[in-house]
């Protein structure tokens, strides 16, 4: 039976206390996994000029600000170390956020990403999107959104939306193991278009695959189908009336241009969850899934 662990954590941090929150549930994590844990600050300068030639002003300046959050990043790792028993370290990059947070995360190989979400609204969420969609479109790995409000450091009740999207259960064998090192209870929600009715015997047929595998596990678990006009919306409401603690998706993207102005399933659930959401796309992982 296909298993795909935890075993190394990064975690993108810029010292706020939005940080503090992310960090100690992928602190928490890493422990029930035993799994390490990887801290990075990514300086980025609001100018280009730090890609060419510096002045020795620049250089000086930009050796001050590597310094500085290298020994607060050297005390934060040392308390969650003592804290949480885990092995901890830290990186410092300078440049691109999003590109730096990929580059290390795919040459460390990572098992999973952590990081905050700020919630956004209007064209501007839609049109630019936050660094937590960019993540969950470009990342090597799972990415785990956390936002500000809600930073549980243990997922107990797990909310697993199922579409009928291609390989729309091989998030599965991500979330096992999160699902019984937590003791979950996971409740499966298989949505339908009220557009497309008729489909709802595919999936019946898929929810009676992955409810012999959640047997097989021995996994505590609802299982129960919905017939809606928004797939986001419902998925949110669902998550209310269970007390969801963490909603897993599938990240599949639609770049046409339709979707692209009115936000993809996946964008609009990281955007405006207030509960942590963990995002796994089906091409990270599809070499290696059976089917």
């Amino acid at each position: 039976m296909k298993h795909i662990p935890i075993t190394k954590i990064l975690v993108p941090v810029d010292f706020s206390e939005t940080s503090g929150h992310f960090t100690r549930v992928a602190a928490a994590i890493a422990k029930r996994h035993q799994a390490s844990l990887i801290l990075i600050h990514v300086f980025e300068p609001f100018y280009e000029s730090y890609r060419h030639p510096m002045s020795g002003i620049m250089e000086r300046w930009l050796d001050e600000v590597k310094k500085m959050s290298s020994e607060r990043l050297a005390v934060w790792i040392s308390e969650i170390s003592e804290k949480y028993g885990i092995e901890c370290s830290y990186d410092f990059m300078i440049g691109n956020v999003c590109d730096l947070i990929s580059y290390s995360a795919e040459s460390n190989n990572c098992s999973l990403i952590v990081m905050g979400t700020h919630g956004t609204s209007g064209f501007r969420e839609y049109f630019i999107g936050s660094n937590a969609y960019r993540m969950v479109k470009y990342a090597p790995c799972p990415v785990l959104t956390v936002p500000n409000q809600n930073s549980p450091e243990k997922f107990g009740t797990i909310l697993f939306p199922v579409r009928l999207v291609p390989h729309a259960l091989d998030k599965y064998y991500y979330v096992r193991s999160i699902a019984k090192k937590n003791d979950s209870t996971l409740h499966v929600l298989g949505l339908i278009d009220s557009k497309s009715p008729e489909r709802i015997n595919e999936m019946k047929a898929q929810l009676a695959a992955l409810e012999a595998e959640l047997v097989v596990d021995g996994l505590k678990k609802t299982v129960t189908i919905s017939i809606v006009e928004n797939f986001a919306t419902e998925t949110m409401k669902e998550a209310a009336r269970i007390h969801a603690d963490l909603i897993v998706a599938t990240a599949d993207l639609d770049h046409t241009i339709k979707k692209f102005f009115i936000g993809t399933y996946i964008q609009q659930i990281v955007n405006h969850s207030n509960i942590p959401v963990l995002s796994v796309r089906p091409d990270i992982y599809e070499e290696n899934l059976p089917g």
